[in-house]
């Protein structure tokens, strides 16, 4: 089996959030995969810290357990003074080339892996107009599965703007947690008990976003 690429470019605070457990994210977990398996592309969108990430990370981990090779990326604000840096790793070492030179070496890169690809794309929103383009290549071209997260309500490039808008991507916003998911939550993350002014008072502040 094709061993995955993982990029990342995550912060993280004193707590480290990402080993908490998922709560409340068992549908939509299923129904991401099912799409996937089914279709060409998913998008997950909402809010900061609603948990798109997150869950856009188990989906990765779910399907690289079934057979799938998997590329993960983080994009970060660099990618507008740096085209296509967020899939150089694709790339072999040299010269970079042109647009169009590295969007055809990544896309045989990405055959070169199989007909089971999932190519994860974290912040979607901050790609550049290269990179862009490469996703729609991958789209039209080659049997890869996109699946990519933005942030509600902030501009996005025309090119990404157009994949879920033709339904070549299917877009999914990323609710909230309810209050008795929140309440879970603290539940499992404190490993004991929690007071129901604690958990009314964290519902009312947080209001069910997780970060």
């Amino acid at each position: 089996m094709t061993p995955s690429l993982a990029i990342r470019f995550v912060q993280f605070g004193p707590v480290r959030r990402e080993t908490w457990p998922l709560v409340g994210r068992a549908d939509e977990l299923a129904y991401v995969a099912r799409s996937l398996e089914e279709g060409r592309g998913v998008l997950l969108a909402g809010a900061a810290g609603v948990g798109k990430s997150r869950l856009a990370s188990e989906v990765v981990a779910s399907m690289a357990e079934d057979g799938w090779s998997t590329v993960a990326v983080s994009v970060g604000t660099e990618s507008a003074s740096a085209p296509f840096s967020p899939f150089a790793a694709l790339l072999s070492e040299g010269e970079l080339g042109d647009g169009v030179d590295r969007i055809v070496r990544a896309t045989h890169a990405i055959e070169a892996r199989g007909e089971r690809v999932l190519v994860s794309v974290d912040d979607a929103h901050l790609l550049d107009d290269v990179s862009v383009a490469f996703l729609r290549h991958l789209l039209t071209a080659t049997t890869a599965r996109l699946l990519l997260t933005v942030r509600s309500g902030t501009p996005a490039p025309e090119g990404l703007q157009s994949m879920w808008q033709s339904g070549d991507v299917h877009r999914i916003e990323v609710q909230p947690l309810s209050r008795p998911e929140v309440a879970d939550l603290l539940d499992r993350v404190l490993a004991a008990p929690v007071d129901l002014a604690v958990t009314r008072w964290v519902w009312v502040t947080s209001e069910g976003n997780p970060l």
